[in-house]
């Protein structure tokens, strides 16, 4: 078997769902994916006037011979809606043979290496780290580095190939539903807003959508609609009764607020397919994928984000389950576990944001070395998009000595700002005052 490079690229149409499908079927008729680089928005070459590109790299693991991959390759263009059209011009869906192992070869219809391929940014900054051949071109640059700085060979590698993507680095985009890329010098603020019994005043649904005005006023990038309780001891409730509380939120904010994205917080496929339905852009889910065993296949057939957070059991039973022998470690090799079953479901890696769980299945100090060991966490998991969430959790109260949670607001601040810069988005109630913590500790940390 041979490990092969694809460039993927898109600049016609929805990029990014065309990239999510070229993926997933690059991964049933080429071969097995093993990497996947993140989406890079990049300026068009050779024919400038056209729409930037969309752009990725993956690894995939075949029995094909490279006539056979780009045969298939040209096949899942077509399949995309590809029209030829000028040379180099607007594309709905380009798919090219970078690599295929170490193969040097050039035929009438097919050189490999790719000939274009050092040309592209997106391909360099990533592959730089993947493959043989790049890695040749920089030993004599990682030899200067050894002799001058006495580092091993292994680390003057890193810092030849860091040195590459200090040096060519487009813009990274993250993914998620509508917002602008991540990480772009700030923190994301999404704000929460329960469909539940105990959130309704004698205004019923119009208070929420109210109260979601006022979040957008108050600059929420995100708004995240649920209609199931989850903190530890609630009870649940049927899926129909959850369906009632969170559509017509969803359907009104997104009527009000066409350009908003709203995020769906829900354990369950069924009402995550019909809140997206409704508009929103995003499933959050607190189980990751582990509740209802139809959520992963479900969300890889929905053109939309994916939050998976950790936890151990159910509200009902989460907290006789928060003992780790190394909490970092238990939640990285369980969210890393996540990422194979999304990825096997036909879910793309730039569709995913992971949350770490504060607050469920952790005891008090859990959530402390979470939050102060975020970035260790966040590189174990190959530097995927976070979530987190501490607003008003139990943790920041005993640290307050506030058994009130609406009385919680300033220590989630602190502990909202804490995460900064490697947390992409957080999770809160009271959003002017978080956005505004944040936008101090984002000019001052990021």
């Amino acid at each position: 078997m041979a490990r092969v490079y694809i460039g993927m690229g898109s600049n016609v149409g929805d990029r990014c769902q065309t990239l999510s499908r070229a993926w997933q079927l690059i991964s049933k008729r080429v071969g097995a994916i093993e990497a996947t680089s993140s989406l890079y928005d990049t300026a068009p070459a050779l024919v400038t006037e056209q729409p930037r590109f969309m752009n990725g790299v993956v690894a995939a693991r075949t029995v094909l011979e490279p006539a056979s991959v780009l045969r298939e390759l040209k096949a899942i263009e077509a399949e995309l809606g590809r029209v030829r059209r000028e040379r180099y011009g607007p594309r709905e869906a380009d798919l090219d043979l970078l690599f295929y192992g170490d193969v040097a070869t050039e035929t009438e219809t097919l050189t490999l290496p790719h000939p274009r391929a050092r040309e592209r940014e997106f391909v360099s900054f990533w592959t730089a780290r993947e493959h043989s051949i790049i890695k040749q071109v920089l030993v004599p640059l990682a030899e200067t580095v050894r002799r001058l700085g006495g580092a091993s060979e292994s680390v003057a590698v890193d810092a030849a190939v860091a040195d590459v993507a200090c040096t060519s680095s487009p813009t990274c985009v993250r993914l998620v539903a509508g917002l602008e890329s991540l990480g772009a010098g700030r923190t994301f603020v999404m704000g929460v807003l329960n469909a539940t019994p105990d959130s309704f005043s004698d205004g019923g649904r119009g208070d929420l959508v109210e109260r979601a005005d006022r979040m957008v006023a108050d600059g929420a990038d995100v708004v995240d609609v649920g209609g199931e309780s989850t903190r530890p001891g609630a009870t649940p409730v049927d899926v129909d009764e959850e369906i009632r509380r969170v559509l017509p939120v969803v359907e009104a904010i997104k009527t009000r607020h066409p350009r908003l994205p709203v995020s769906v917080d829900t354990r369950r496929a069924r009402v995550a397919k019909l809140a997206v339905e409704a508009g929103a852009g995003i499933v959050n889910d607190v189980s990751a994928g582990l509740h209802d065993p139809e959520m992963l296949a479900t969300v890889a057939a929905l053109p939309v984000a994916y939050i998976a957070m950790h936890m151990r059991g159910d509200p009902t039973t989460m907290e006789r389950l928060a003992f780790y022998d190394d909490v970092v470690d238990d939640v990285s090799t369980n969210l890393d576990e996540f990422l194979g079953r999304a990825a096997r479901a036909g879910i793309a890696p730039w569709r995913l944001v992971l949350d770490p769980g504060i607050g469920f299945a952790k005891t008090h100090d859990h959530n402390l070395i979470l939050l102060r060991h975020l970035a260790d966490l966040r590189k174990r998991l190959h530097d995927f998009p976070f979530l987190v969430g501490p607003s008003r959790k139990r943790f920041v109260g005993h640290l307050l000595a506030e058994p009130v949670s609406d009385r919680r607001d300033w220590g989630t601040a602190g502990a909202c700002c804490a995460c900064v810069p490697t947390a992409d988005i957080v999770r809160v109630h009271h959003v002017r005052g978080i956005k505004q913590a944040l936008a101090v500790a984002d000019a001052i940390r990021r």
